[in-house]
């Protein structure tokens, strides 16, 4: 009976929700383990022969001994399999035709229980798969989970798929004698060890281990984190070193930075001069794609080659991981994937279809895989790919976006089963919709695959077709033989659909009825139409949108594509910035090493790259990334065209050079701006591009010499040659045409002999733009026009001028960006508005160094005075530092201790801490000070600032994340350095800010000035500089939460002996450096004011 009793309790545990999905982890007590083996063995009597009678007695008991018996043992002592069965059965295995007998009986029952058996090199490789990771081996699992998490983040439980790629990926950091849970890891499709790991990291003082293996795991991890140096044991530091990663994403070919404190360096084919890039991006690769990466990381250093000695590599073309190289001529190989993506520098063909060349030497095929070979032909010689046989569950088909926390589907998309077992047969999904649960019936095919629409699950459940965006949990029963017995097989599925999704038209997202759980506060270029659609925002100009849904009480962000093309300029510092339609492009050796994106959902359009045409350069959803470098060679055409499918032309860029001119004078005219102009060359030809607040442009030409203008010259617009002399130009532009606000005009000239127009620009960067406005014809703005109308004026204002050119901005822009400042701030919404347009970015032509001049705070001195809940559509933010103000507006939305985007760090901060932790009271009395000092002893990772992306907030890695980016902008502006010059473009302005930040600090008391990082661990302090900074933020929004801006800027401002004018543009000048600190801060003085 007590082999009976543990079949039977085997039995029920495996199909129990939460199992684990290896037998010989399942959980067994003592006493039954003890009772049962001492039946088994005398049932088996030593006698080989028995070894069929009793799988088939007792097959759950059967398969559990084997496996277990490897669990506990195996790698203690060598690697040896059959001992630890040999002494846990009592039955000699040293024959042949023993072990065959074993191996039989072990597939069959694992088989009925729908676990794989095929694929494998070894028998023994079955029984070590379904053993799991065992005890001696579970400290390098342990070790590789925790150097993945240091170097590409925490796992991603919000998604199955991404859970499960974050899992395999860490196999990557075990020693390279570990292999054998190896195999089990990558078998293992529900990412059980991986969701094991988080819980642990997540909560660790609230898991409870539920069976042995999870004591064993919680105990191994606290060991590692108890290690001072936080460094692996032994067995960690024979592992690699992180390094970046090829991945497929969004149609091109991508490399994936690990998490490292510094910048990584990345040389390309043995470029000289590296990109400095932060780590956790992805960083577009151009095509042709490089051959040889170098990268240097925390001052190690390594190389990884691509494609460099011929062959294809492999892609999974639905998750993006980069599977494997395969040599040219590699016969039959087995491929880890059934959709699949292949790459070479070479034509090929896929199944006799020939690859597509989106760029010369590189070529791209698309393959689905089965169970027989696909053939990859290479000028002849073939190679067999086929899909390995797995057990999963994955969603397939276009999704309708992508985000951080995995796609969303829509009903068009098909859930895919593998089983792993080559044999067809009827397997049941059971699928979750909110609180609604189905069975559904699925055929598999003889070569274990099946698949079913997401549309026709939708007709199982009830009202379903209309809903929102929704999780959808999915998980494969177990082959039940026709029993009535149905239960899980652990193989599980969680992603995101839409149900009520029905497609796009244009700019709109059909659904079947208006969406309910959008958060509009947080989303970005996303809105409704009067229909109540989700629609983008028209005016387009950027290249992702945002939407985020509640689900499941969970805030859950999508990245919505602009529907028609778009360009990206990838800069080689990391920063990104999209670029309109005709942009005019000024590109040198200083952006060589940049990338230039091109995405086009029309798959049949060509791209012609001055005069260069491309075919098929967006096939497959491909995205053309251009590297700059290609583009710095002459050129008699310097255009980026693209032809759509249906015949049309769309200018995409423009390549042209900057050109100064040697003088510039503004003379005095009645309702006019007369300029003259000296260049250095003779110009055939002048034009002004003129931009109304709107956003709407007029290009106006003038022919100086005797080469025509592409259109005729319109009346107010007047342009010569002075004295015949094709190097000076006089220029009259009138104004008393204009009847709607200022304008921006933007001079360009085109010197004789040259093709396109050159903007006027110097060297830094400096834009030669002028002011021009007819104020006598101002119209009244309308209330539902000022903030698109600000916002254009901030554009304006963020550009770097040409100081000839700065009186007539300051004199018409300025005091019409103040004035119409002033009525935003009057209306709903006013001030989120105007923090937003605070954010805006530079143009990319400004110089590195540049730091706008002007900030809403010299109208507007109370702006973060405002009401937290102002602050909560900041969250749709691109600037961090802008986006992690929002979390002012949750701050009394629950109990702060529920809120999980809150570090625990905060808490002992709180007079009553302790007593509230014991008793569950409120938190009262926030100490700033008090948070401060215990703020350094959670502070134990030097290098977390650089891992982290946006929670928790207030914590250490905040803290030190907020500094980082303080010292890279100084960096980049040449402020606060050794060599800084005492004159240059932000001297005046440094030496203002160090007055302003001195007197700051001294103004604080001490308790109140808060701790700064040490920019070096070597250092003995930190920085002076970084004190000050700091001190003067924290003071101003101490100021700007408790309604006290102006007592502050008149302390301050008398202390440092300037105005409290000058004393707020300084104050603005250290916002637009370090947003990241003060958004840290402002939170922070929200929590005192709260809780006093």
């Amino acid at each position: 009976m007590s082999c009976r009793t543990a079949d039977f309790l085997l039995s029920t545990r495996r199909r129990s929700v939460g199992a684990p999905p290896f037998i010989g982890l399942l959980p067994l007590e003592d006493g039954a383990f003890k009772r049962a083996l001492d039946e088994a063995r005398q049932f088996l009597d030593r006698r080989a022969d028995r070894i069929d009678a009793f799988f088939r007695k007792f097959p759950n008991l059967a398969t559990w001994l084997v496996t277990h018996s490897l669990s506990e043992g195996y790698g203690d002592d060598g690697h040896a399999v059959y001992p630890h069965i040999e002494n846990t059965l009592c039955v000699p295995l040293q024959y042949q035709q023993h072990r065959k007998a074993l191996f039989n009986s072990f597939c069959t029952t694992c088989e009925r229980f729908g676990l794989p058996t095929r694929g494998f090199e070894r028998d023994v490789d079955v029984y070590l798969l379904h053993a799991g990771v065992s005890q001696a081996q579970l400290p390098h699992l342990v070790d590789a989970f925790l150097r993945q998490e240091k170097a590409f983040g925490p796992p991603p439980t919000e998604s199955t798929a991404e859970l499960n790629r974050w899992e395999d990926d860490a196999l990557y950091f075990l020693p390279p004698s570990v292999n054998v849970l190896r195999r089990a890891i990558l078998w293992d499709e529900t990412a059980w060890h991986a969701a094991l790991f988080a819980r642990l990291r997540q909560d660790p003082e609230g898991f409870v281990p539920a069976i042995e293996f999870e004591r064993q795991f919680k105990a191994v991890l606290e060991e590692r984190l108890k290690e001072t140096n936080s460094a692996p044991s032994r067995r960690g530091r024979e592992a690699l070193a992180p390094r970046p990663k090829l991945h497929w994403q969004s149609g091109g070919l991508v490399l994936r930075l690990p998490r490292t404190e510094g910048r990584i360096r990345l040389c390309f084919d043995g470029a000289q001069r590296p990109l400095r890039l932060r780590g956790g991006e992805d960083w577009p690769l151009p095509q042709p794609w490089p051959s040889e990466i170098r990268w240097e990381i925390s001052g190690q250093t390594g190389q990884l080659e691509f494609l460099a000695r011929g062959g294809c590599a492999v892609f999974d073309r639905i998750t993006g991981h980069y599977l494997r190289e395969i040599p040219r001529g590699a016969g039959d190989v087995e491929i880890d994937s059934r959709d699949i993506i292949i790459l070479a520098r070479e034509p090929f063909s896929v199944a006799g279809e020939a690859a597509f060349e989106p760029e010369s030497d590189s070529f791209v095929g698309f393959a689905t895989l089965g169970p027989h070979a696909v053939t990859v032909d290479h000028d002849g010689t073939q190679t067999g790919l086929k899909a390995r046989p797995r057990r999963r569950l994955l969603l397939t088909g276009s999704p309708i976006a992508d985000g951080p926390r995995g796609p969303l589907y829509g009903r068009s998309s098909r859930l895919r089963v593998e089983t792993g077992l080559g044999r067809s047969e009827i397997r049941a999904v059971r699928v979750t919709l909110g609180a609604q649960s189905r069975l559904i019936q699925i055929p598999i095919s003889a070569d274990g695959f099946g698949d079913i629409g997401i549309g026709e699950i939708l007709t199982e459940f009830e009202g379903a077709e209309a809903e929102d965006p929704i999780r959808l949990r999915a998980e494969l029963m177990a082959p039940n033989a026709g029993s009535a017995d149905v239960h899980g097989s652990g193989i599980g599925l969680s992603a995101w659909v839409w149900p009520g999704f029905r497609g796009t038209d244009g700019i709109v997202l059909e659904s079947e009825s208006a969406v309910s759980n959008l958060v509009q506060d947080e989303c970005l270029h996303v809105g409704r139409d009067d229909h109540g659609q989700l629609c983008l925002e028209p005016g387009g100009g950027y290249s992702i949108a945002r939407a985020v849904f509640d689900i499941e009480g969970v805030h859950v962000p999508f990245d919505l594509p602009w529907p028609d093309v778009t360009v990206v300029w990838r800069r080689a510092d990391g920063s990104v910035a999209p670029l309109p339609l005709g942009t005019r492009l000024s590109v040198g050796e200083d952006d060589r090493f940049d990338t230039i994106c091109v995405r086009c959902p029309d798959q049949k359009a060509q791209l012609i790259i001055r005069g260069r045409r491309e075919e098929a350069p967006f096939i497959g959803g491909l995205t053309r990334n251009l590297a700059v470098r290609d583009l710095l060679t002459p050129s008699a055409d310097e255009r980026v065209m693209l032809r759509r499918s249906n015949g049309s032309e769309v200018l995409l860029f423009e390549l042209v050079a900057a050109l100064a001119p040697l003088e510039i004078n503004l003379l005095p005219a009645s309702d006019a701006i007369r300029l003259r102009l000296k260049f250095a060359e003779p110009v055939d030809a002048v034009a002004v591009e003129i931009e109304n607040e709107i956003g709407e442009i007029v290009l106006a030409e003038a022919a100086l010499r005797y080469r025509p203008v592409a259109t005729r010259r319109p009346e107010w617009f007047h342009a010569d040659v002075r004295d015949n002399n094709a190097h000076a130009v006089d220029l009259t532009i009138d104004t008393d045409w204009l009847d709607d606000g200022p304008r921006l005009a933007q001079l360009l000239i085109r010197p004789e002999g040259r093709e396109g127009w050159r903007p006027l620009r110097n060297s830094r960067g400096d834009s030669f733009a002028i002011a021009i406005s007819n104020p006598a014809a101002d119209k009244f703005v309308r209330d539902d026009e000022i903030q698109r109308r600000f916002e254009t004026l901030c554009r304006w204002l963020s550009d770097c001028y040409a100081v000839e050119c700065w009186p007539t901005l300051e004199r018409t822009i300025v005091s019409r960006w103040k004035a119409l400042g002033l009525r935003l701030r009057a209306l709903p919404g006013g001030d989120s508005a105007i923090m937003r347009a605070a954010s805006i970015p530079p143009p990319d032509h400004a110089a590195p160094g540049w730091v706008p001049i002007l900030h809403p705070l010299c109208f507007a001195p109370d702006l973060y005075a405002a009401a937290p809940r102002a602050f909560a559509t900041l969250a749709a933010s691109s600037d961090h530092g802008i986006a992690e103000m929002a979390a002012l507006a949750t701050l009394d939305t629950a109990r702060l201790r529920d809120l999980s985007h809150l570090h625990a760090a905060i808490f002992p901060g709180f007079e009553n801490w302790k007593q509230a932790n014991e008793t569950g009271a409120r938190l009262e009395r926030f100490s700033p000070g008090r948070y401060f000092q215990f703020l350094q002893i959670f502070d134990t990772d030097p290098s977390a600032g650089w891992f982290w992306r946006g929670t928790p907030l207030l914590g250490p890695d905040h803290w030190r994340a907020a500094h980082i980016r303080l010292i890279e902008r100084l960096d980049a502006a040449g402020l606060f350095v050794e060599d800084t010059a005492e004159e240059g473009p932000n001297s005046r302005r440094q030496q203002s800010l160090q007055r302003l930040m001195h007197a700051a600090w001294k103004f604080a008391p001490e308790t109140l000035r808060p701790p700064v990082p040490r920019r070096r661990q070597e250092a003995q302090e930190p920085d002076q500089v970084d004190l000050w900074a700091s001190a003067l933020l924290c003071g101003f929004a101490k100021a700007s939460r408790f309604n006290e801006v102006a007592q502050y800027v008149d302390a301050i401002s008398a202390r440092a002996e300037m105005s409290p004018e000058q004393a707020l543009t300084s104050i603005a000048f250290m916002l637009r450096l370090a947003p990241e600190l003060f958004a840290f801060h402002l939170l922070l003085w929200q929590i005192a004011k709260e809780r006093p």
